[in-house]
């Protein structure tokens, strides 16, 4: 099992992707604002309404990933050294199965994105409960931590699976 060091990273470091992110997203609403003011006609709409769904995701991806980053440096590693391993491994495997499914457009490796991020709330939340119940006398920080964590993780599988939904051409189930 891999070893987490309790590496201290400014807060500075930690955001300097995510301002770069939001800049280049406020470059692209733009754009997008630009464009939905033009006569398009109906293929060209729905086309453009779906890589703006497709966008939005990809931001409250960037924003949900960038919180769970930020939880992982301030809480106590040692203490939820299981559970964020878990987590980050399975978040790594959902997006490699993602990029594989968005780059390829393979319908079947789209399912297998579809597939795998299928409701996930009660597997989760199993997870945390199990988490709590074997770490005696857990803080209320660390506990607040491993709820924020388990959720921002739930809220990254749901998006990996909008993006999926979309890429299928199927409405969302939620």
């Amino acid at each position: 099992m891999q070893k987490i060091q309790h590496i201290h990273v400014p807060d500075l470091m930690i955001n300097e992707k995510h301002v770069i992110f939001v800049k280049l997203t406020q470059e692209i609403e733009s754009f997008q604002h630009e464009l939905s003011m033009q006569n398009l006609v109906d293929e060209t709409s729905d086309k453009f309404l779906s890589l703006l769904d497709q966008h939005n995701n990809i931001v409250s991806l960037e924003e949900s990933i960038h919180q769970l980053t930020f939880i992982i440096y301030h809480c106590d590693p040692i203490v939820m050294h299981k559970i964020i391993v878990t987590m980050i491994e399975s978040i790594d495997v959902i997006l490699m199965t993602a990029i594989t499914a968005l780059e390829s457009h393979d319908p079947m490796d789209i399912e297998v994105l579809i597939e795998i991020t299928h409701d996930r709330k009660a597997f989760l939340e199993e997870m945390r409960d199990s988490y709590l119940s074997q770490v005696p006398s857990i803080s209320i920080t660390t506990k607040s931590s491993v709820l924020l964590l388990t959720s921002l993780t739930e809220r990254i599988v749901w998006i990996f699976r909008r993006l999926g939904l979309i890429a299928s051409n199927r409405p969302s189930s939620n």
